[in-house]
């Protein structure tokens, strides 16, 4: 393809282009495909290029056309018996790796209706649509709306000039380093895992001064290989058309740079139907309970005569995202699931003879369209839901329960140990049972949090209800069921994220959990030294696996840090068996209010604003990075008894560790009546000499319960943990140099391996510091006194190393 200036392009961001028209005699038509027809809608008047045309131009499109131009969006999917593409995806069918052709094409049409006096039916109707391979293809649609409008303008045997010079100049620009971050799992977690999206896109900037280390990481140029600008502009990258040269008439489509989101976050769509998007899930959630475990699936049809076609496939893009067994969000083995944003009339008996081909196979469909005749097709859909007036209708045609093979009534009950019935124990009764997910869909309807904090406050819970099934079924010692169909048939509330059922996410939820009750643990003011030092080896052998993994690869610290921003730090609030525990008459606000009232745990000191905000805000408020700054503030200097005579303490002694000092506490007014008097701000601020911190944290020790949840995940290497009553876990670290058994206790050990712990700590922060995205983040979700104590560490540790070098 010739750029204009008669260099080649490598790589086509751009595949096809396709124009249609309403023809009063023929209906929807195909005008043109450029640079050659798809593989497969070659022939005008077929099946499949009939019901592309009605893609093209939707039903009911001319009484929209006071509204302007509508948008839809399709995929076209590569079937390699016949190599040709087709509407719906093949199913079982692996793409070879050699061939040339992509396995799926993504298409967003643009289609007007203009009042015209010369048209027999009043209006003229006019479409075009693109064709990538891009994952986010809603970023060609304002350049697609100015290419619609000259259609508008000119005859159809002008326009091939016009798809021509679009083609060119969309393929004019290198987007190969846009593809590599939307593409990049672990970078993209991050990013999407930060509830302060301003913070972050401000950040995302060219004008900031830490914009080329950023650039650096995003390794993106100031030009791309065509030699056009790439300018980062919060959180956006911009792409000008500076070196195609279109046809005078067409000067115009070059103007504006292309501008992409550098936050692909699919689910993100929610935030322009987030209302609706929860009355959905009300409704549907619940309902999902009356499904047979041994025959889970369903398929679900979104009607809507009032909306765009644009907000109709906006709400099916962003319910199928919220799915994670979807192909375009799921990695994992799932069951086999479909998504179609917009359907036609046309589509009805190939989706029929579609669904009869594949009913053993075919598990869960999403579907959107604007025409209710899909009501009267009852074998199409088991929820219909009318978006207009929020109406859910249930088929009831699902007497074949054994229609759908993929779940083993034996093998659920070999690797669940539970019976079938259990897993939905409210099948077939009148009340409806409502689990946590429905439960907190309702408050975050109720509070109206922005798109952000509610899609985090939807993947805690999500990691909450995975940890509890998790510890249930003891995953990762020798069994192969697979974790997200366990998850699917045991909670059957729709929302997954794939992300978290992946082995890195595990063990990185697992270390999260581990340190959380390893702190509370060292928190406690009744924790006796023996304790203390095995809780001190513990912690050592999980801060050095951490250092080890996050200094791997820039990958790891970022995957790291996106489960911590997921982790929910409020799990205890929300107990009991959640696969069978109804909410229905629960309060989990007053829960969660009265658990941070109670103030026992690491927790409170940290969290610098009330409850007051609204139990999501609250929910969702990072502590990761607090909860990984904590053990520098640990006592090191911790002595002997003066009237003791030994150089250790029994076991069962019950000396008081005096961990740490409450001088973590929280800078805000609600905590001054709680701190212990004999802690004052000006401790808190005396950081610099790290003699006076020492002296500070030897002082007071920490008021903290001992009532403390443990979750255990699978890892090849487990902690050992006291807990409450002091009692330790039955496996220990290969790497602990501490005894479970050892009765007794060394004050010089507690000396060194606390020090050690607080270096381990301190080089973590580091590290996470030295990621442009990491720093930013210590600086916006850093308790300010944990922030001073981690700046203090710096004149120590730097101090230390350098009387080290003298030596």
């Amino acid at each position: 393809m010739d750029t204009g200036q008669g260099s080649e392009v490598l790589e086509s961001n751009i595949l096809y282009i396709l124009t249609s028209k309403f023809d009063n005699k023929y209906g929807p038509t195909i005008v043109s495909q450029y640079p050659k027809h798809i593989a497969g809608f070659a022939q005008k008047g077929a099946q499949k290029t009939i019901q592309l045309a009605s893609l093209m131009i939707p039903n009911n499109i001319e009484h929209r056309a006071a509204a302007g131009a509508d948008c839809n969006t399709f995929k076209l999917y590569f079937n390699k018996i016949d190599s040709s593409y087709q509407l719906l995806p093949p199913i079982n069918e692996q793409i070879e790796e050699n061939s040339k052709e992509p396995s799926q094409i993504s298409f967003i049409n643009l289609v007007r209706a203009q009042s015209d006096k010369n048209d027999s039916r009043g209006s003229k109707i006019r479409s075009i649509a693109l064709g990538t391979t891009l994952s986010n293809v809603e970023i060609m649609k304002p350049f697609l709306l100015m290419a619609l409008e000259d259609m508008m303008l000119k005859d159809d045997d002008d326009n091939d000039k016009l798809v021509k010079n679009c083609f060119g100049t969309l393929n004019s620009i290198d987007l190969s380093a846009v593809r590599a971050i939307l593409e990049d799992q672990p970078l993209q977690q991050m990013l999407q895992a930060v509830v302060n999206k301003n913070s972050l896109n401000n950040a995302l900037d060219d004008n900031t001064e830490s914009a080329t280390r950023v650039r650096k990481m995003l390794k993106l140029t100031p030009i791309d290989r065509y030699g056009n600008r790439m300018l980062l502009d919060k959180g956006r990258i911009r792409i000008h058309f500076d070196q195609y040269a279109a046809d005078s008439q067409f000067n115009h489509l070059t103007k504006d740079p292309l501008s992409i989101d550098l936050i692909a976050c699919l689910p993100m769509h929610a935030k322009t139907c987030g209302h609706p998007l929860l009355s959905f899930l009300q409704r549907l959630v619940p309902l999902l309970e009356n499904i047979p475990s041994t025959n889970y699936s369903f398929k679900i049809i979104i009607n809507s005569d009032k909306s765009s076609k644009e907000q109709l496939c906006q709400f099916v893009i962003a319910l199928s995202s919220l799915f994670g067994c979807f192909p375009h969000v799921s990695s994992s083995r799932s069951p086999c699931a479909i998504s179609l944003p917009y359907i036609e009339v046309s589509m009805i008996n190939t989706i029929k003879q579609y669904f009869e081909k594949h009913c053993k196979s075919l598990t869960f469909c999403v579907m959107g369209t604007a025409n209710p005749i899909f009501k009267h097709h009852t074998e199409l859909w088991d929820f219909y839901y009318n978006l207009d007036d929020e109406t859910m209708l249930l088929s009831n045609d699902r007497s074949d329960n054994q229609r759908n093979s993929l779940w083993d009534p034996q093998l659920l009950k070999k690797f669940l140990h539970m019976n079938i019935n259990e897993m939905a124990p409210f099948q077939n009764q009148d009340h409806i049972r409502i689990g946590l997910l429905a439960k907190f869909l309702g408050i975050i309807k109720e509070e109206n949090p922005n798109s952000s904090e509610a899609l985090s406050a939807l993947k805690k819970v999500n990691v909450i209800q995975l940890m509890h099934l998790n510890n249930i079924l003891n995953f990762g010692h020798g069994r192969d069921f697979n974790l997200l169909n366990s998850y699917l048939i045991g909670y059957k509330d729709f929302v997954i994220f794939d992300e978290f059922f992946r082995p890195a996410s595990l063990q990185y939820m697992r270390w999260f959990t581990t340190l959380d009750s390893i702190i509370d643990c060292l928190f406690r003011s009744d924790q006796n030294l023996s304790e203390r030092q095995q809780d001190l080896g513990s912690l050592h052998d999980i801060l050095t696996d951490i250092l080890q993994n996050i200094g791997t690869s820039t990958s790891n610290l970022e995957a790291f840090l996106a489960s911590g921003f997921n982790y929910p730090f409020l799990r205890s609030s929300v107990g009991g068996n959640l696969l069978r525990k109804d909410f229905a008459g629960i309060n989990v606000q007053k829960e969660i209010h009265e658990n941070w009232k109670k103030g026992k745990s690491w927790l409170h000191i940290v969290d610098q604003e009330s409850i007051g905000d609204g139990v999501i805000k609250y929910f969702v408020r990072d502590r990761s990075l607090n909860l990984l700054s904590l053990p520098l503030l640990l006592n090191s200097n911790i002595r002997r008894p003066k009237n003791s005579k030994t150089k250790s303490l029994d076991r069962n002694s019950g000396t008081s560790a005096l961990p740490v000092s409450t001088a973590t506490a929280s800078l805000n007014s609600d905590y001054e009546g709680r701190r212990p008097r004999s802690m004052s701000l000006k401790w808190m601020l005396n950081l610099a000499n790290p003699r006076s911190r020492d002296s500070i944290l030897d002082t007071v020790s920490l008021r903290s319960g001992s009532d403390v949840s443990v979750y255990s995940f699978p890892s090849a290497t487990s902690y050992p943990m006291t807990n409450g009553s002091g009692s330790s876990s039955s496996m220990s670290s290969a790497s602990s140099s501490i005894s479970s058994s050892s009765s007794k206790v060394s004050f010089k050990f507690l000396r060194g391996e606390t020090e050690k712990i607080k270096k381990l700590s301190f080089e973590i922060l580091s590290k996470i510091e030295e990621h442009p995205i990491g720093e930013i983040l210590i600086k916006s979700s850093l308790n300010p006194f944990l922030q001073l104590v981690y700046e203090g560490s710096k004149v120590e540790f730097a101090k230390n190393l350098k009387d080290t070098t003298r030596t």
